[in-house]
């Protein structure tokens, strides 16, 4: 009898366990041999060369030349004339009228 006979005839339980457990073993595989090649591709790496590689369009930014601007000096109240008002200051009392959406 070869082993796929064998695995054929197992119960349904010890034949999942035998396919996980190779999916498994196949997945650690697959993965220590893509980071030892991805270690290497990152080693090998020149970041200069994959600029050159690319091929960006160069754009030039055009230079405004703006006039230098004086702004005129703005003669502000003091803090000493904010202290004169008063602390409690009354305001009117206005009604604002409501609005209903009824017809």
């Amino acid at each position: 009898m070869n082993i796929l006979q064998k695995i054929q005839n197992l119960p349904e339980g010890k034949r999942k366990i035998i396919l996980w457990g190779t999916v498994i073993i196949i997945g650690i595989a697959l993965f220590f041999f893509w980071t030892k090649n991805a270690k290497k591709s990152f080693t090998n790496f020149d970041m200069g060369e994959f600029q050159k590689q690319l091929n960006f369009p160069k754009i030039e930014i055009p230079k405004f030349d703006l006039p230098d601007l004086d702004f005129p000096d703005l003669d502000l109240p003091s803090a000493d004339l904010l202290k004169d008002l008063p602390e409690n200051i009354e305001l009117p009392n206005v009604e604002i009228p409501t609005t209903t959406n009824e017809e």
